[in-house]
């Protein structure tokens, strides 16, 4: 049977448009969400924000610095979910923490489209400040996450230079914009064209970056280059600590032991490739 908030009608939604957004969807622990979140930053003082650009990322997987975010892998509002979209044995490899400062421009979370297009990537959002659609609110462009359709690629060629080709500025870009309030979630497909505009100084954002399961040497090969993009480009250490690691429960672990597997193989290449 299914949930109210985990339909076949929400897969296929997802699927055409390439998101969903969930009003209220954990409202009932955003409290603690915050509380949590703000505790991790504050556990950082020397990492100030602002000081390398309009967003501060937190080096660490940021859902494992605390046993309470930990549990949002397996919440049993989100895993659901995660589960309708991309099958039971999707993989978590990823937990940002983030702060902006004002606009974020139309971008798409992706460094290969290929390899995105045959492994789904996914992005589960909390937006932890109420946003408008002029006060910061993710815009999306529906579709445009579809590889291979001509829509999809027009965006991406006249994005390159929007004013020269289209005339307008990213904030004119025809978009859906999501507006939120502390507890809601929004879950998008990495290769959806997003942005924001009019945010203040310290919007808040935490995240889970999933990816589906893999089913053969092809789709493993494609993660591979994708973790390596960010190892090479974003100086993303595939390595986890051992305590918080050896700590998670089974039904934790069984969406992460593949990026565990995944993070040794290309962090053991670079260490190799330093020997030679």
């Amino acid at each position: 049977m299914e949930n109210s908030f985990c339909t076949a009608a929400q897969k296929t939604f997802f699927e055409t448009f390439g998101y969903l957004h969930l009003p209220g969807l954990m409202k009932a622990d955003i409290g603690w969400i915050i509380e949590d979140y703000e505790a991790v930053w504050s556990s950082r003082p020397d990492i100030v924000h602002g000081a390398k650009g309009r967003q501060t990322s937190f080096p660490a997987t940021f859902v494992l610095e605390t046993p309470r975010l930990s549990t949002l892998i397996e919440d049993p509002r989100i895993e659901p979910l995660l589960n309708l979209l991309l099958g039971d044995t999707w993989t978590l490899n990823g937990g940002d923490g983030s702060l902006y400062d004002g606009d974020t421009q139309w971008h798409s979370d992706i460094a290969l489209w290929e390899d995105e297009s045959l492994v789904r990537n996914v992005k589960v959002a909390f937006y932890l400040d109420p946003l408008t659609r002029e006060t910061g609110a993710l815009r999306v462009i529906p579709g445009s996450h579809l590889f291979g359709d001509r829509y999809c690629a027009q965006l991406s060629t006249n994005f390159n230079d929007m004013k020269h080709n289209l005339g307008i500025d990213g904030s004119q870009v025809p978009a859906v914009a999501l507006e939120c309030q502390p507890g809601d979630v929004v879950m998008f497909d990495h290769r959806l064209k997003h942005a924001s505009f009019g945010g203040g100084k310290r919007r808040r954002l935490m995240n889970l970056n999933v990816m589906e399961s893999i089913h053969n040497e092809a789709q493993k090969e494609a993660m591979r280059n994708l973790f390596r993009f960010y190892r090479d480009t974003h100086d993303v250490k595939w390595e986890f600590d051992k305590k918080k690691v050896d700590a998670m429960p089974p039904e934790r672990m069984r969406h992460f032991a593949m990026t565990l597997e995944i993070g040794k193989e290309v962090m053991s290449e670079k260490q190799t490739a330093s020997v030679h």
